[in-house]
This record gives C-alpha cells, structure tokens and sequence, in this order.
C-alpha cells in the first residue's frame, strides 16, 4: 500500500477504536452515546491528541459523513408526508425560523456590531435545531406520537427545507458585505442563475429520467446494485452542486429528497435505515474533531452566556408560537425545549461561511463550542425538560403582553374553555370519571360509560378534537392536564376515577403528578404503549396500568386459544392470571400497587366478562329489553360480539342469537346472577 493509503486507513481505526472504547464507557456512566461520540472527535482531533492529523482529514471525514446522513434525511421527505404537516410547517415552522434568524440578527447587530450581511448569517446559524440528534432521542423514548415530538417534528422539516433558501442567499449576503458595499449585480444573477439552473434541472432529472433509472436498477432485483445506485446518485448531485459553487453535502440531501418522491422510497429507507446511526455517529465524530479544546476552556465563560442566550431567545419564541396556535403550555415548552440546539446544516452554512469570510476561523471556534456544547445538553434537555415544561414558572421568561394575548385568544374561544366557578356560581356537578385525553381508546370508553350510564367528564390538549366533539355533544373540555388549576376546574376533586389516556411517558408522569396534589386519594387508571414506561414511573400507588406491549400479547394469545376452540370463559380465566404473572414479574412495587388498588370491579375495564350465548339457553331469539338484565341483576351488557358482524354496542332491541359473545359488567356476584338468568331466562 502507498503512504497515504496507510495513513487514511490508520486515522479510520484510530476513529472506530476509541469511539468504542469512550462511548462504551459513556454508556456504562448513563451518558447519552451522542456525546460520546463528541468527546471521541475532540480527544483524537488535530487540536488535541492529534491522532487525526490533519485539519483537512478532518474535514473530508466531516464531509462525507454529513452527506451520507442528510441523504438519509431527505428521505424522509415525501410528498405526501409533507401534505399530512401542513399545519406544523406554516404555522409553525415559517413562524420560527422567521422570528429566529430576525431575533439573533438584531442581537448580533446590536450587541456586536456586525454589518447587515454578517448579522443575518448568524441568524441563519442559530435559527436551525439538529434533525438528527432530536429525532434520534425521539426515537429512543418512543415518543413519536407526542404532540410535542409531531410539533418539533414539524418545524425541523420546515428548517431543513429553508436551507435551500439559506445556501442560496448566504453567496449574495457575502457579495454584499464587501468592504466596498457594492453588491456586484452581476455576480448576485450569476448565483441566481445557478441556483435556478440547479433547481429546473433536478426537477426534470426527477420526473423525466430518475424513476426509469430506479426501474432498470430495480429489475435487476440485486440489494446491492440499488444500494449503490442511490450512493452514486447521492454524490453525483453532491458533486453538480459543488461544481457551481454551493454544498456538497447540500446535493446529498437534494438527492434524498429526489428518492423520497419516487415509488422506491421504502425500498430506500429500509436499505439506509441500518446505516443512519453509523453516520450520526460519523457526523457528530468529525465535528468534535474541528473544535480547539484549548479556545473552549479559554472562553467558556463566554460559551455559556452565548448558550443561555440560545436557549432562552430560540426556546421562548417556539414557546410563544406555539401557544398563539392554542398548543397548550406544557406542550409549547417541551417543543420549544427540544429545539434550542444548533442543527447539522449550520455547520454546512458555517463552512460556507468561512469560505466567503462572513466570519472568521476564530468566529467559527466560538460557533463550534456552542454548537457542541449544545448538541450534548440535547439529550438531558429532553431529559429534564417535562421538569421545566410542566412548571409555571416558565411562562415568567415571557413577555406578559404575550401572555395576555393567549389568555384574551383563550378567552375568545368558547370551544377550548372550561368554565371557571366563581362565587355565586353552582359547583361543578358529581361525575364518576375523568377521561384525559380523547384518541380512540378515550371514545370506547366514553361509548362504553355513556352505555352503562355512568356519568364521565373529558379533558383533550387539541383544540381541533374539543370542537369536533363537542358538537357531537360530548361533556369534553379544552385544557393541559398537567397543570392544577386546569384539573380542578375539570373537576378532578368530584371524580371517583381518573383515566389517563394520552401518548408519552413524560406527559403521563406529570399528569400524574399534578393528580395528587390535587386528589391524593383518587383510583387512577393509566393506558401506555410500552413495559418500560410503567418501570419508568415507580412513585405511585393506587395506579392501575394497562400496557400496550402486554394487551398486544394477550389479544393474539386469546385469538389462538379461540382458534383452537377453547371456550371464552376459560380464555378469560387464562387472561387475568397471565395478566397478573406478568405483571408481577415487573416487580414487587407493581404487585403492592395491584394489591392496594381496590377499585369496585364495574369502574375497571378489565373486570368485562364475555359470556357465550349456547343453543340451549332460553335468553336465545329474545331482546336485551325483554330480559333486562339491568334491573333483574345489576350487570349489564357493554358489548356484543357477533361472527361476521364484529363488535357492537347494544340497544335495547338488540335480538340475541347462537354464537353471540355478551361482555358482561358488574360485580362478581351481579355477573354471575346475569348468567344465571341469561341461561335460564323466562
């Protein structure tokens, strides 16, 4: 081998050793891998051990590794996927990165100094939030159905789709910042050009020539000969881009956007998906090799101003925005939360930048610290920031003419208001349940309580919900059940039983927590998708858990029992003792909570027993009005399964036939005597 081979391939197992070996010891510390993987650029980079020697190594494996993984970005950007975040993005997205890159021009102007041009680069820098890193500690949390996750996810795609605009505007931000404050017309139409040129010409790369490349490359049904189709395509673009003076990695991402519109856009993501860590973990590597230590810990007084300064101005404007949309607080401040970090295209913008001297290297090593130290709070930001979001103390950073427009916006808006008592005023009616948040799981039970006529409340965080349903005449109220004054004006201290049915572990510990300041005494039933999350949060009792990962198993394991021909009552028998067994297995703290919950059995879901109508009981070809069961037992029937016909809700008329599945709900002995009388009616 040459010299230079030797040495790229050395400087790559320098790289891949000792991100091992410090992110494997990140791991056992519980630190976030991302960081680690910071800490492994800054330790083998040029301006501390030198392993990599070389600023220009540095920089291609810096290159290389943000094309590869704003390919894998882009391809996340169909068209359809775009239409389903309408809102988030126009309302959302345009608004911060409008008021983001206006907020840090004006502070850089005024407080630096910096001509027009040079103010409104760093607020291009500052105005983007990482894609990668925030959707990976989404990914991690499993908190992809959050309303914060989908606001935040909104807004990043509206980011990275304004640094097209960005890069195109950056070359005429240089051109006129010159000393000599001419804007050279003809080099700003030259840029234009291309930039139009550029645009015209992968608009018709994609819809003339692209998929019938793709459908040849396909046809060959090889994995790798489409894999590397898309890798030449993505560095093809990257090369045409970098040819006429924009980014390369810039072209990558152009590249995945290209795919992501054509009908191989799952085959491509299923192939990339494998990688994407690899380069996130590439990407945030090479960054940590561009930093100087030595100007970090020399300036890290003016670091961390620079970062307060970042998170409060950035994370209080996504704050406001969001609540001028009617998001609630805790939601506004969680998204705003989650963003307050520089973004992967800032670095792309900075080296830009540098290359047209709108900021100098020592400028950039001030960027560089702040963007990394940034990056590495990201994980303990969206660790600890249910903590922040879910206090009101937040809301004093902002402006209160602000605050005044959301409450006087709240106030003009009757079907996102729950009424406050006031003296003189009635108090808020006795009701049995609190149903807190409406998705499809929250209607079933409303359906099944409005059945048995238990009377029951709701809470929703989407405005869009109240108002569809409360027209439907639902007893449903706007509000963030994670503040107090919310919950007892929903009359959380008249309920017998609370129901928490929302997405989020963060958002699910802090509804509970508010729960009992309000009612300590409270019966509390919590629906979550995972295990974990109940391991999570280990602080209550008087809590019954309904896991998504658990029901999932036992719905498939009654199907195959029922496949098989075992009988519903022994399914059911089978259910609540595997139901018990695993739970138990989670831990002793989950066996006290189930021992100390004594709900009365009617309030409990789980309590439904199905009850299978034979060909010889006298109850057949009659109605549910002719037996009534209501009054002759004190068990009534929630729902009725019919082969063929699935689920139901009955009515009184409903006639009753072999085959039929009646859920029954009451006490064990209402139960048994509604059986009785099913079996023997007269």
């Amino acid at each position: 081998m040459e010299g230079s081979e030797i040495q790229v391939l050395s400087q790559v197992l320098v790289i891949l050793g000792v991100s091992c070996v410090v992110t494997l010891l990140f791991h056992w510390a519980r630190i976030p891998v991302v960081i680690g993987f910071l800490a492994t650029g800054i330790i083998i980079g040029p301006k501390a051990l030198a392993w990599v020697t070389t600023t220009p190594g540095a920089n291609a494996i810096s290159e290389i590794a943000l094309s590869l993984l704003l390919f894998t970005i882009g391809l996340e950007f169909n068209l359809a996927r775009l239409r389903s975040l309408k809102r988030s993005l126009l309302f959302l997205g345009a608004p911060q990165v409008i008021l983001c890159v206006a907020a840090f021009s004006a502070f850089a102007g005024i407080v630096f100094d910096f001509g027009f041009s040079k103010a409104v680069f760093v607020g291009f820098l500052l105005a983007l939030s990482s894609t990668a890193i925030v959707l990976k500690v989404i990914e991690e949390k499993r908190d992809f159905n959050t309303p914060y996750a989908q606001n935040a996810v909104g807004i990043l795609i509206f980011q990275d789709l304004a640094v097209l605009v960005m890069i195109l505007l950056v070359p005429m931000l240089a051109e006129g910042g010159k000393v000599a404050g001419d804007f050279r017309l003809s080099a700003i139409f030259m840029w234009l050009g291309k930039a139009v040129g550029s645009i015209v010409g992968f608009y018709l790369l994609s819809r003339f020539i692209l998929n019938r490349l793709l459908f040849q490359v396909v046809q060959t049904r090889s994995r790798e000969v489409f894999f590397f189709f898309l890798l030449f395509l993505s560095a093809g673009c990257g090369f045409i881009l970098h040819s006429i003076g924009l980014s390369f990695a810039l072209g990558a991402f152009v590249a995945g956007v290209l795919v992501a519109d054509s009908p191989y856009e799952k085959q491509a993501s299923a192939d990339f998906a494998p990688l994407r860590d690899i380069f996130v973990g590439f990407f945030f590597i090479s960054i940590g090799m561009l930093l100087d230590p030595v100007f970090a810990f020399q300036h890290f007084h003016w670091i961390l101003l620079f970062l307060a300064i970042l998170f409060t101005v950035k994370s209080s404007i996504i704050v406001a925005i969001g609540r001028l949309n009617k998001f609630p607080k805790s939601i506004s401040i969680m998204t705003g939360v989650m963003l307050f970090q520089v973004g992967e295209f800032s670095f792309v913008l900075a080296k830009q930048g540098v290359d047209l001297d709108l900021i100098s290297p020592h400028e950039l090593q001030y960027f560089l610290s702040l963007s990394i130290v940034s990056l590495a709070l990201t994980p303990y930001a969206y660790k600890y920031g249910p903590k922040l979001s879910f206090q009101d103390r937040f809301e004093s950073w902002i402006p209160q003419k602000l605050t005044q427009v959301f409450r006087s916006e709240k106030r003009r808006d009757p079907t996102i208001e729950i009424p406050i008592p006031h003296e003189g005023t009635k108090e808020v009616p006795y009701f049995q349940t609190l149903i807190i948040g409406f998705g499809i799981a929250g209607q079933n039970l409303a359906s099944a309580l409005k059945n048995l006529e238990i009377p029951y409340q709701i809470l929703e965080a989407n405005a869009q919900t109240v108002q569809s349903f409360k027209a439907k005449g639902e007893p449903i109220h706007f509000g963030d059940a994670t503040r107090r004054e919310i919950l007892e004006e929903a009359g959380v201290r008249n309920c017998k039983l609370v129901v928490v049915m929302v997405s989020g572990v963060n958002i699910i510990e802090a509804i509970l927590s508010t729960i009992r300041q309000v009612r300590p005494d409270v019966k509390i039933v919590v629906r979550t998708a995972y295990v974990r999350d109940v391991d999570t949060i280990r602080n209550y009792e008087n809590v019954e858990w309904a896991v998504g990962e658990i029901e999932t198993a036992l719905e498939i394991l009654s199907r195959t029992l029922r496949a098989y021909g075992v009988g519903s009552e022994k399914i059911h028998s089978f259910l609540m003792e595997s139901r018990e067994s695993i739970l138990k297995d989670k831990g002793d703290w989950m066996d006290h909570a189930r021992r100390n919950l004594e709900i009365p059995t009617w309030e409990a879901l789980s309590a439904m027993r199905p009850f299978r109508i034979e060909e010889n009981m006298l109850c057949v070809s009659k109605t549910l009005a002719e037996i009534d069961l209501r009054a002759r037992s004190q068990a009534g029937v929630v729902v009725i399964f019919r082969e063929g016909f699935g689920t139901r809700l009955p009515s009184p008329d409903y006639l009753i036939e072999v085959g039929d599945v009646l859920y029954l709900l009451g006490t064990d002995a209402a139960v048994e005597s509604a059986q009785d009388i099913l079996t023997k009616a007269d």
